[in-house]
């Protein structure tokens, strides 16, 4: 049998074993990002922190593929406007590394997508993230910012997200031939247990309209990656990223209103827990 046979039948044995499995998440730690008065951001909405057994804690969601984490939120100021939340969404732990990129968002609004992606409309049913990493800050059954959120302290509250496919996060490890044929062999070794693939998820909330940047962004960027020849689905260097008007915000730690950092691993099993 050939080399490259092997590889192919190895390919195929995979995406069978994947085809009926799920993925599921251990949340292992989540917290608010630092804060400080001198800090370039302004505090308005701060999130409750956990681990995976103390604080808010991770529970599936109605929505196959989607989670919730139920806890409290301090809201500092008075909040009367719809709120943006932008995903910074990663493999690894590098934060000098640019974020994984933002696919099939909307190029008129820069919206929507999966990945790195800006979510627009909060105030729209969960169900229109189900095939995302979508995001939504939930208080008293209802999207943070459809309705103004007075200064104070509030029980009810859910931060929810939904995982991608598989395929989006096998792409963002950089899976290759020799990679998946790694991944197949873990599966193999004994007490080793499962494939788990690390997932670093920071939450930014915007109270600004921040769609016009970003949308301009994503158009330099195109034409960088024309000049460049780098595909749509590839990052640019780090030094070209982190100096783009929009991610300036996010190197700069500034501009939004809230910030909260989730570190979880995602596994394969049979069942969805």
């Amino acid at each position: 049998m050939s080399f490259s046979t092997t590889k192919i039948i190895l390919i195929a044995t995979f995406l069978v074993l994947t085809s009926c499995q799920y993925l599921n998440l251990n949340l292992h730690r989540h917290q608010s990002c630092a804060w400080r008065k001198s800090s370039h951001w302004t505090r308005k909405i701060e999130f409750q922190g956990g681990h995976s057994d103390s604080g808010a804690l991770l529970k599936s969601a109605e929505e196959k593929g989607c989670y919730a984490i139920s806890g409290k939120v301090k809201i500092h100021e008075d909040i009367s406007d719809e709120l943006l939340i932008y995903l910074s969404v990663s493999t690894t732990g590098d934060t000098q590394r640019p974020p994984e990129v933002c696919r099939d968002a909307n190029p008129e609004t820069g919206c929507g997508g999966v990945g790195s992606c800006l979510y627009c409309r909060p105030c729209d049913s969960l169900d229109s993230l189900t095939k995302i990493l979508g995001a939504q800050l939930v208080v008293n059954g209802k999207p943070a910012g459809c309705e103004p959120l007075k200064k104070g302290e509030y029980d009810n509250v859910e931060l929810r997200f939904c995982l991608p496919k598989l395929s989006a996060l096998l792409e963002w490890q950089g899976i290759s031939e020799d990679a998946l044929d790694h991944i197949l062999a873990a599966t193999t070794q004994e007490g080793n247990g499962p494939p788990k693939l690390s997932l670093f998820v920071t939450v930014y909330i915007f109270d600004k309209d921040i769609k016009p940047l970003l949308v301009s962004q994503r158009k330099l960027e195109s034409r960088i990656r024309e000049l460049r020849t780098i595909s749509a689905d590839e990052q640019i260097d780090s030094q070209t990223y982190w100096n783009l008007p929009f991610n300036q915000i996010i190197k700069k730690q500034s501009v939004f209103v809230g910030c909260h950092k989730l570190y979880g691993t995602i596994s394969l099993s049979d069942v969805q827990k």
